[in-house]
């Protein structure tokens, strides 16, 4: 065997455990550094309600726009304003849809154009409708 190849050989492989070397430090380094940033970090966030409670209403700002949930998957919007429109004067009422087979998600929003129908409104939460108990809250503002 040559001296010149034995040179080569011995380089190449003295490059690959030098980059193994530098991956598994790197890779320690970083497996150090979470465990330190889990450690040091405060107690995980409880949520970003208080309120364990997610269908009470009390707690939310009033507003005329109302969100309805647990709707059944064939109700349209002309029955979600029937079902509403005793408590006042409706400005909008909106199922929403899947985008791909536009079937109903089972929630909308009905607006009013009062606030105080709207708060009245309220009083159809747990109420049933074909068999299921509504969920009626103030909406929360879109992000």
């Amino acid at each position: 065997m040559p001296l010149s190849s034995f040179f080569s050989v011995s380089t190449i492989i003295l490059s690959l455990v030098i980059i193994l070397l530098v991956i598994g430090a790197f890779s320690y380094y970083r497996l150090f550094q979470r465990r330190n940033a889990a450690v040091s970090k405060p107690a995980k966030r409880q949520g970003k309600r208080q309120n364990t409670d997610r269908n009470n209403h009390e707690d939310m700002e009033p507003n005329c726009q109302l969100y309805v949930g647990n709707l059944p998957f064939r109700t349209n919007d002309d029955e979600l304003a029937d079902l509403f429109a005793h408590y006042g004067d409706l400005d909008q009422v909106r199922i929403i849809r899947d985008r791909r087979s536009n079937r109903s998600k089972g929630f909308g929003f009905v607006t009013f154009h009062y606030q105080d129908d709207a708060t009245d409104a309220l009083a159809m939460h747990q109420s049933d409708y074909e068999g299921r108990a509504l969920i009626v809250r103030y909406a929360k503002p879109p992000a």
